[in-house]
């Protein structure tokens, strides 16, 4: 079986909360299925594309919404929203995948000595986006004849993310038979991208109102955080990471970090780099 991811960013105006890497995979004659259904949606509601920034702030192709009196345009443009969330919920063959990361907590990790050598300088997304690589990995390719291609809005770092593509390909050569590609898409032309915008800020708002202690179970039932796609990537499965890699590449950890995973219980999740 083919299957392809389909992936997107987000993350807090002042990048001081979280990042996330999440959207949607499924095969590839499922997808094809769902462009056809998401652009006959996209024709209901009146707009050519979705892209969350312009629901929210009521510009480009929601600027209609604007002509309704305040709530009432970004209650009508939400609702737009709800029912594209919908469609793709309820699409068959078609599964969330994504990881949040805490920038506080991903700090912390970082400041464990030697932490650099195992994660690099590389920014948190790109935490964030090699821990989506291997987890759409390990839940789609259960047979050698399966394989998975892998796209990403064409923003202004696709080439650092294609780099980074490449390396994680290069360090894990267990999963990399199974990585057949990681490919651009216009996020005005693919509903495959607009769809992991979607989920991408509906996973951050989750993301940063559960950091805040803001979030409600209501808005936490709209991404359903769980082991099966969506995974919050918080402080003790990082460290766990961190100390198995330490160890894989010879690298004497630090005391204080062994006591810290010593402490952590079992947890589902946690997949090692």
């Amino acid at each position: 079986m083919l299957y392809e991811c389909h992936l997107d960013d987000s993350k807090d105006g002042r990048q001081e909360i979280a990042y996330v890497c999440a959207g949607f995979y499924g095969s590839r004659y499922a997808w094809e299925k769902f462009e056809i259904v998401w652009q006959a949606q996209l024709a209901k509601e009146g707009i050519e594309y979705f892209k969350t920034s312009e629901c929210v702030r009521l510009t480009k192709q929601f600027a209609k919404f604007k002509k309704f009196p305040a709530p009432h345009g970004k209650d009508a443009a939400l609702q737009v929203r709800e029912r594209l969330r919908q469609l793709i919920l309820n699409a068959k063959g078609i599964h969330k995948i994504g990881v949040a990361v805490p920038v506080r907590e991903y700090k912390a990790v970082m400041a464990y000595p030697s932490a650099h050598l195992v994660f690099g300088e590389r920014g948190i997304y790109h935490r964030a986006f090699e821990l989506t690589l291997l987890r759409a990995v390990r839940l789609t390719c259960t047979s050698s004849k399966d394989a998975i291609a892998f796209f990403h809005d064409d923003g202004d770092d696709y080439s650092e993310l294609l780099a980074l593509y490449k390396s994680f390909k290069k360090h894990n050569r267990e999963t990399a038979p199974y990585m057949k590609g990681f490919m651009p898409l216009n996020d005005k032309e693919r509903g495959s991208i607009q769809a992991a915008d979607l989920i991408a800020n509906l996973v951050l708002g989750t993301s940063i109102g559960t950091i805040e202690n803001k979030s409600t179970q209501a808005e936490r039932s709209l991404v359903e955080f769980g082991p099966k796609g969506l995974t919050w990537w918080d402080r003790e499965p990082l460290e766990k990471t961190l100390l198995h890699n330490m160890r894989k590449k010879g690298i004497e950890p630090p005391k204080s970090l062994v006591d810290a995973v010593a402490t952590h219980p079992p947890r589902d999740g946690f997949l090692p780099v």
